[in-house]
């Protein structure tokens, strides 16, 4: 079966496998929306079926079947939550058949039907895999986290403002003590008080992040999601945090795990990582083919999952 094979040992001439693999995804992505079959991308780069089959979910992490369906679900999924197109139409956008089939497909893949989806605060999505990019990263030996790419709906919230100076923040720990400070001030606004679920955002410039300089300035909100026709109290602020597509991570403090991996095994400048930003900053955003976008990141805590920070980082499609 393909899982037998292991990728660590595509080395030497073998490792001419992910090139191949590129030119199939590539020819996949080119004619994504029309009736093309595994036997059609395998006679592209040369392979037989049998081998195709083996090889290209040793490399891409997905049977062929599987990354098409959700690469073309992902794509009509995201028409959907940014147009006003009808189902049907999306379907037949996408390639499918039928709007039944399209239906049947996104269920399986979601878990909800195309019109529930449109709901859904936060929508996963499935991107072209970049091969050549992931064999670079398996002969530098870096580690890159299973990281999910999502779109989530513009949200307001209600909270405290501060003007922070990286350096003085990281001498000081003023972010701890700001968010110390308002949680200890929510308390006297029961509407405020009764979410359990607190909201960081950072307004930066994207490109001080690249930066080897610790004076950058940024705006630092903490607060909770504002419900309609609640007030806001006196001296709060309300922000909105707008609609984009974002790098999640998940943070478990007990367990010291960024997505699962445990944050000692990581590494930055040959360094054990003791930050969740070193690795963001300085590992996963100059090796995954993204650039920041303007819109500010943000992070989540809730009050009962006591630990667990997520990690909400704007970005912008792949880099040319």
């Amino acid at each position: 079966m393909f899982g037998t094979i292991n990728l660590q040992s595509f080395g030497g001439e073998n490792m001419d496998y992910f090139s191949v693999i590129q030119t199939a995804v590539d020819f996949i992505e080119e004619h994504l929306y029309e009736n093309i079959s595994i036997k059609d991308v395998a006679r592209e780069v040369g392979f037989s079926v049998p081998h195709f089959y083996r090889i290209f979910p040793a490399v891409v992490g997905e049977t062929f079947k599987s990354y098409m369906s959700k690469r073309r679900i992902s794509n009509g999924a995201l028409m959907l939550k940014e147009s006003d197109l009808k189902i049907c139409s999306v379907a037949f956008e996408t390639g499918f058949e039928s709007h039944e089939v399209f239906i049947r497909s996104f269920k399986r893949i979601y878990g909800v039907s195309p019109k529930e989806s449109k709901a859904l605060e936060t929508l996963p999505l499935y991107e072209k895999i970049d091969v050549m990019r992931k064999k670079t990263l398996l002969e530098k030996g870096a580690i890159i986290l299973n990281t999910k790419i999502v779109v989530r709906n513009s949200f307001r919230i209600t909270g405290k403002t501060i003007h922070l100076n990286q350096a003085e923040q990281v001498k000081d720990s003023l972010i701890d003590k700001f968010f110390n400070q308002f949680q200890q001030e929510k308390i006297k606004f029961p509407t405020i008080n009764s979410e359990s679920i607190i909201y960081s955002m950072y307004e930066y410039d994207p490109e001080c992040i690249f930066e080897d300089d610790e004076n950058i300035n940024y705006l630092y909100t903490v607060g909770v999601e504002w419900q309609e026709g609640h007030a806001i109290p006196e001296g709060f602020v309300q922000k909105e945090i707008p609609q984009s597509k974002y790098a999640l991570f998940v943070y478990d403090k007990e367990k010291n795990t960024l997505n699962g991996e445990l944050l000692s095994s990581l590494k930055y400048e040959g360094k054990p990582i003791t930050d969740v930003y070193d690795y963001i900053d300085g590992v996963w955003i100059l090796n995954s083919g993204y650039t920041l976008s303007d819109k500010p990141d943000f992070e989540i805590r809730n009050a009962t999952t006591k630990g667990i920070t997520e990690y909400y980082i704007s970005i912008e499609d792949h880099a040319n």
